[in-house]
């Protein structure tokens, strides 16, 4: 991410990834995750907005964690 947003951010153009865990099995998830919930679609949709949005015009070069904390503890 790193390397290829400092190709890229030149002209203009930001890279960010989205790291998430278990959207579609947030059940299973939840003992794995520091909030005891697994992370939703929804959260997922909203973060990604936000991301490409001016007011997350900030963040580039970064792996953003939606995981609600899933760890492998």
């Amino acid at each position: 991410m790193h390397y290829l947003a400092a190709e890229v951010g030149p002209r203009g153009v930001r890279v960010v990834g989205l790291w998430t865990a278990g959207v579609f099995h947030s059940d299973v998830m939840a003992t794995l995750s520091m909030l005891h919930r697994g992370p939703t679609l929804q959260e997922l949709a909203d973060t990604a907005v936000f991301i490409a949005s001016n007011r997350g015009s900030g963040i580039t070069g970064s792996i953003i964690n939606v995981s609600s904390g899933v760890s492998g503890h």
